[in-house]
């Protein structure tokens, strides 16, 4: 009984070898049909160079990849996804308008489909355009009122899709003057906005050139009068009293020269005095170094004043004053 008992042990351990055995020969030898998803990564665009030569544009954007369902033997499904790859095939789109262009996929011979997605895609296709666009100055930093910048470019022509040249309002010329060192002409890149100011950024959108501008700089400052100015005979008859309309004065001009200038003079060596009246209006020329002149005016004249008093006439007010404190003691 027990050897006929240790036959069956030895009889079952035999039959599951053999098992383990014919099993793994049809997993090795017979490959059998395995099915599996590949993503696909390699995606071509056939002919779309085309459409770009032709002055269209695609609008929107492309799938970068493919979900496929396959199947077939596992060393074939199995294979590196380099060996799949998929095609939208553009060729022959000459006009603007609506396509649907379906997915092709390619896979290793031997390997199925049984799933794309997506089978197609909607693709629009537009018309080309060239369009002329002001040019506006955007000044940002923290000393802005220290700058006098004038563009030099008033207008850019800009060319891409139809529908995306209507949505752009204006070109922008944006400028931080905390970055500029130096004056005279510069170079900057317009930026196209839409009509509430924000940017448009797109790869199709080609500006022809740059914008050209030209930097100043500017200063504040105060004005004054030369007394010595005033001729002696006046000054031996009359008190007087020079006034003029503005304390300060915006310059423009080189740097170098405005950080040194801390006040200009209003001259009054051509001044024709007149104190025939107690007040006489005068214009004055302001002194001014080379290379530097008036911001915002095509001249260095302002208006002033002249207040005049008589020193007999004062002189006697101030007797008859010192008269009458001595009466009333």
């Amino acid at each position: 009984m027990r050897k006929l008992f240790e036959n069956k042990i030895l009889q079952a351990v035999f039959a599951l070898a053999i098992s383990i055995s014919l099993w793994a020969y049809v997993i090795t030898n017979s490959n059998p049909t395995y099915t599996s998803n590949v993503n696909i990564t390699n995606v071509d665009y056939i002919g779309l160079d085309d459409v770009s030569k032709n002055g269209l544009y695609l609008i929107g954007d492309l799938p970068v990849s493919i979900d496929a369902r396959v199947s077939g033997t596992r060393n074939l499904v199995t294979k590196k996804s380099s060996e799949y790859s998929a095609s939208f095939d553009f060729s022959g789109i000459n006009q603007p308008g609506d396509y649907i262009i379906r997915t092709k996929v390619n896979v290793p011979a031997g390997v199925t489909i049984k799933r794309v997605r997506p089978e197609e895609i909607n693709v629009r296709i537009d018309s080309g355009k060239t369009q002329d666009f002001k040019t506006y100055l955007v000044l940002e930093g923290r000393h802005t009122e220290d700058y006098e910048i004038s563009l030099i470019t008033d207008k850019i022509a800009v060319s891409g899709p139809s529908t995306l040249l209507s949505e752009i309002s204006r070109l922008e010329v944006r400028v931080n003057t905390d970055n500029i060192t130096s004056g005279g002409e510069m170079t900057y890149s317009a930026v196209a906005v839409d009509d509430s100011g924000k940017p448009i950024k797109d790869d199709r959108l080609a500006f022809d050139g740059n914008v050209k501008l030209n930097v100043g700089f500017l200063k504040q400052v105060k004005i004054e009068t030369d007394p010595a100015d005033i001729p002696q005979y006046i000054l031996d008859e009359y008190d007087v009293s020079v006034s003029i309309n503005i304390e300060n004065i915006r310059l423009k001009g080189d740097k170098a020269v405005l950080d040194k200038l801390q006040k200009v003079t209003a001259n009054l060596n051509d001044v024709q005095f007149d104190p025939s009246e107690n007040k006489q209006k005068i214009k004055l020329s302001l002194s001014l170094p080379s290379g530097v002149s008036v911001y915002e005016s095509d001249n260095n004249v302002i208006d002033g004043e002249i207040t005049y008093e008589a020193k007999n006439k004062k002189n006697s007010e101030n007797e008859a004053e010192q008269e009458e404190n001595e009466n009333q003691d």
